[in-house]
């Protein structure tokens, strides 16, 4: 019998995984490629073992909407009991990421989704007034409505102080389930995303959010460097918290996959921050431990891809099918492996355009960007001028990107429209800078 545990560290760089989790044992590999940029496109390749553009998602289109099974669509017909916990509104029963799992926990602040908590977020977006009048009148708002009254004012008062920390409430819920035998269980913590805000004992600086016109190279030096900064303390408080909750998962799981979706830009690429486009390396190389008593601790340097995450638990489970990518643990990787960005959100593209950039400047920034990994082990992509950029060792290659695509064959998808969303999570996703 065998148990499995996906937890991803949301928006977690591999430099900074490596300095603040040398305490994981287990297998890390050092060069792991997301084939997207952001939470939807790495997570659908995981879930379905094929590259986003053949799932249909992308940064326009995020539902998961594929006809392919889902590792947990897969787990749960050969018996296990599936679990997800998911702190990020992108990876939500909204974008259809529940499919197959027979329980779905919501962590942080996706919990005013839940029916039974008062919609802060959209209410506070709807809201005329401000300060004291404004909470006011959502204080009685939420009295006034069907929900818990008492758990929706503790989560109001929990938003207002910024006190909201997933792995806390990750651990919480852990706390109350019982694992047996074959279990796969998803866990995303976004503690290490923007707004980085961890308890006031790991706040060493004061950090301002960005405005939407900031995050694409208006940003100064020293704001960059406060950023960095915030974002150190937050990571320093994940991997505190993170340690107690691998700590409780290897009680009752065989195999514990520790990664990231995607990482974060502080100014290294036209001075632009966050993860809102293109696939530099600072965004898609990404951390990978796979933990295990039979597993000893080593370092594997050849290039991977995070959707080979498919079929390693499906061989880990004893299940055969049909994926990209090879099985991490017993097999060599492939020669190559994909990243694509499809350019920016419409909603995103729309938020640029109504602060005064025009359609021309929106133009050189919203294109789609692709890399590709070289068996060398270097990465080649194009950068945001759309000219072919390598990591080190790639530099002496010949090959170029779209001659390496062609090898891949491909198989694109149309993209589906997708679900309507509710207000709640569209303002979730506002807070988060997706939309």
């Amino acid at each position: 019998m065998t148990n499995i545990a996906i937890v991803t560290l949301d928006t977690l760089r591999k430099d900074s995984f490596d300095e603040y989790f040398d305490w994981l044992p287990g297998i890390k590999f050092e060069n792991v490629w997301s084939p997207g940029r952001f939470t939807s496109t790495a997570h659908a390749a995981m879930f379905c073992g094929l590259y986003p553009s053949e799932l249909g998602v992308n940064s326009r289109s995020k539902d998961l909407a594929t006809d392919r099974r889902t590792i947990a669509e897969i787990l749960t017909s050969h018996g296990f009991r599936t679990t997800a916990i998911s702190a990020n509104p992108l990876v939500s029963p909204e974008f259809n990421f529940d499919r197959g799992f027979d329980s779905f926990y919501r962590a942080g602040r996706t919990r005013s989704s839940r029916p039974e908590i008062f919609d802060w977020a959209s209410e506070i977006r709807k809201s005329t007034r401000s300060g004291l009048s404004r909470d006011i009148q959502l204080m009685y708002k939420c009295i006034r409505s069907d929900s818990n009254t008492a758990k929706s004012l503790k989560f109001g008062i929990d938003l207002k102080l910024n006190n909201i920390y997933s792995s806390i409430e990750v651990q919480n819920i852990l706390k109350r389930i019982d694992f047996s035998e074959n279990e796969f269980l998803y866990i995303n913590i976004m503690d290490a995303h923007a707004p980085y805000t961890p308890p006031k004992e790991f706040q060493t600086v004061g950090y301002q959010e960005p405005s939407i016109s900031e995050r694409m190279g208006g940003y100064s030096s020293r704001e960059i460097t406060a950023q960095k900064e915030a974002y150190t303390n937050s990571i320093k408080f994940l991997s505190k918290q993170y340690k107690k909750i691998y700590n409780t998962l290897a009680r009752d799981f065989d195999y514990i996959f520790t990664l990231s979706d995607h990482g974060e830009l502080f100014g290294e690429r036209n001075n632009l921050i966050r993860h809102m486009l293109g696939v530099p390396p600072e965004l898609v190389h990404v951390p990978l431990c796979i933990s295990g008593p039979e597993l000893k601790n080593r370092n594997e340097s050849p290039n991977r891809s995070l959707l080979e995450i498919y079929p390693t638990i499906l061989n880990l489970a004893g299940i055969t099918k049909e994926s990209r990518g090879k099985d991490l643990l017993n097999e060599s990787s492939e020669e190559h492996y994909l990243t694509e960005c499809n350019g920016l959100a419409e909603a995103f593209r729309k938020q640029l355009l109504e602060s005064n950039m025009t359609e021309k400047e929106l133009s050189k920034w919203d294109r789609s960007r692709q890399g590709v990994t070289l068996s060398d082990g270097g990465y080649l992509f194009q950068n945001y001028e759309g000219k072919e950029e390598a990591t080190q060792q790639a530099e002496s290659s010949n090959q170029t990107i779209s001659n390496v695509i062609n090898k891949l064959n491909i198989d694109y998808c149309e993209t589906s429209g997708g679900k309507n969303i509710s207000e709640g999570t569209i303002a979730q996703l506002k807070d988060l800078g997706y939309r």
